[in-house]
């Protein structure tokens, strides 16, 4: 059995090895740098006071001592580490309530379409990929990638505005706006002016331009590496169609494929979904990273960040699962 208890085991300890570490940087980040709200509170009590230092550097104390920021670091540490476990983050300053559930609130809205931008981006990048590689520097193959790439090039707030216009919806409309019918005919009657075209459908086409591009990219090149090999050329011997030449070349090189979209996944994720929901107005982990670094929300920062960190590290284990059951020899 290629997932032996063993290596499952090491694979989950690694991950939450990674876990902590993130969390840790996480505490890092705010308890060993300064934090700007100290000088806001210092500047409004002087303003109030007159200046009376007293008054100043008691308002300090308070503050400290509400944010838990007047014990020893490493008890704080300590203490942090047992909460994050405990999935208690605090509370939001600007929201005036619990991190966990303004994230649990944010998260679904934007997996929604992110979801639907990955389905929508593996299998046509792969398809099209194969396509690619097997019709290689014909005039189909030079089309599909000028397409492709043109709409990679396009930026995504643009693309979301025109998108918008087109649906009916007036560009910079503001967020929980719904889309006022459909004057160009894109959808079916049924369709246009619900709610789901904002906030699922529209974000993930927007979303699927740029992930679609780079899983092209790679399909592509791995199975160009592929095609002249001699179980494509037995396959051919045989008569098999493009479809199963395909389908047998994209197998071969899923393990290369896998990993390679994994990597570029987060880093277009981690800067396309603020984009994405700022211009369409979805209440998801963007618009909420955004405006907790607008408004200076440490504990909402942090929870933003330890999220996607956390992320990224289920991620990695799912592609070492994956990788693992496609290629036994992986991860020996």
């Amino acid at each position: 059995m290629s997932l032996s208890a063993a290596w499952l085991s090491k694979r989950l300890l690694l991950a939450a090895f990674t876990a902590y570490l993130v969390m840790s940087l996480a505490f890092g980040l705010v308890a060993l740098t300064p934090d700007p709200g100290e000088g806001r509170v210092a500047w409004r009590v002087a303003q109030e006071t007159g200046g009376n230092e007293t008054a100043v550097r008691e308002a300090l104390e308070d503050y400290r001592e509400a944010r838990n920021r007047d014990e020893p670091v490493l008890e704080r540490y300590a203490n942090y580490l047992v909460d994050t476990t405990r999935l208690n983050w605090g509370a939001s300053f600007s929201r005036g309530r619990p991190v966990t559930a303004v994230l649990g609130g944010a998260l679904p809205a934007t997996a929604r379409y992110v979801a639907l931008a990955l389905l929508l981006a593996t299998a046509g990048g792969l398809a099209l990929g194969a396509y690619g590689a097997l019709a290689h520097r014909t005039i189909p193959d030079r089309v599909v990638s000028v397409v492709v790439y043109g709409l990679f090039g396009l930026a995504n707030f643009y693309l979301g505005y025109l998108l918008l216009i087109g649906f009916g919806v007036g560009a910079g409309a503001g967020p929980g706006a719904g889309p006022a019918g459909d004057p160009l005919g894109f959808l079916p009657a049924w369709l246009a002016g619900r709610a789901p075209t904002r906030q699922v459908l529209l974000p993930g086409v927007v979303l699927t331009t740029t992930l679609l591009a780079g899983q092209l990219r790679y399909a592509r090149a791995e199975a160009l590496e592929y095609v002249d090999q001699e179980f494509v050329k037995l396959l051919r011997s045989k008569g098999a169609g493009p479809l199963r030449i395909g389908r047998h070349v994209v197998r071969n090189a899923a393990i290369p494929l896998l990993s390679l979209f994994f990597s570029e996944l987060f880093a277009v994720l981690a800067v396309e979904v603020i984009v994405v929901e700022q211009v369409f107005g979805v209440r998801g982990l963007g618009l909420v990273a955004l405006r907790a670094v607008t408004g200076r929300d440490l504990p909402l920062i942090v929870g933003v960040a330890m999220s996607v960190g956390l992320l990224g590290v289920v991620a990695t284990l799912l592609q070492d699962v994956v990788s693992r059951v496609l290629d036994p020899r992986v991860g020996d």
